[in-house]
């Protein structure tokens, strides 16, 4: 489905409670979309963000990037911000919360790795390589124990912890931006088409 006329270059997608949110691409930003899974706009929520990237729901929290300043911010889920750190590199992109491990991995413009931080925004130690030549990756969901990536080859990769990859298809269109997960269907926002695509995995 179009996110226009309410956002063009949607930025991240996310899946809860039977509808997506996405967020804002164009100025003004501090907001997000909320849709259900038809496309059909049910509203716009303020929010704090005025560089956003992906979004991504725990269970109990969003966690949405600000690209610009390199703060990752915690929201509830009314998108009120409660918190936030700075990132240990500039331009943060994808996040993933880690249930299995209670940490957060993140991308990084012009960094080919997937970091893993805790909820306070300290390293761990761990990465994940991001396949391809491009190293950007905007999207990023975990999903049972592997992690969904797109990249800015257009491209869409599961990956396992070490690096290996599960499975990858091209995406839609040749800009995916952020990835959400519904228990069955991949959602793949494109800011080339500004569209959010359903995949079946």
């Amino acid at each position: 489905f179009s996110t226009t006329p309410y956002t063009t270059e949607p930025q991240g997608v996310e899946y809860k409670g039977g509808y997506l949110y996405v967020a804002q691409g164009e100025d003004p930003y501090y907001k997000v979309h909320k849709f259900d899974l038809a496309g059909n706009h049910i509203e716009t929520i303020s929010s704090s963000n005025g560089c956003p990237r992906e979004i991504d729901w725990t269970g109990s929290y969003f966690w949405h990037p600000n690209a610009c300043t390199s703060y990752i911010q915690k929201y509830d889920s009314s998108f009120n911000l409660l918190s936030s750190f700075p990132g240990p590199y500039d331009w943060p992109e994808g996040i993933a919360y880690d249930d299995s491990r209670d940490t957060l991995w993140i991308t990084f413009g012009g960094y080919s790795y997937i970091y893993e931080v805790d909820t306070s925004g300290s390293l761990v130690g761990n990465s994940i390589p991001i396949p391809g030549s491009f190293t950007s990756a905007s999207g990023l969901k975990y999903v049972n124990g592997t992690f969904w990536i797109s990249t800015n080859e257009g491209k869409i990769y599961q990956l396992e912890y070490n690096g290996n990859v599960v499975t990858s298809f091209n995406s839609p269109s040749s800009k995916p931006s952020g990835i959400g997960w519904d228990g069955i269907y991949l959602w793949i926002a494109d800011t080339n088409t500004d569209r959010v695509y359903q995949i079946a995995p």
